[in-house]
């Protein structure tokens, strides 16, 4: 994968991150309530912040 993939997986997983936090009430929005929502919603942000950060980085060490 290239730096452009990185970025882009980055910032998916960092928007998605933003749109799934509760609001100010604590409420979730509809898509994150219940047990699938709650499991796999933050493992699914998570995995794409790191996978993105390790392109970047895996993009970065390769051009050296």
């Amino acid at each position: 994968m290239s730096l452009i993939e990185g970025t882009v997986l980055l910032a998916l997983g960092l928007a998605l991150t933003y749109a799934g936090m509760p609001n100010a009430a604590g409420v979730s929005p509809r898509y994150v309530r219940g047990f699938v929502g709650e499991t796999f919603y933050p493992l699914l942000c998570t995995g794409l912040v790191v996978l993105g950060f390790t392109t970047i980085l895996a993009d970065a060490l390769g051009r050296m």
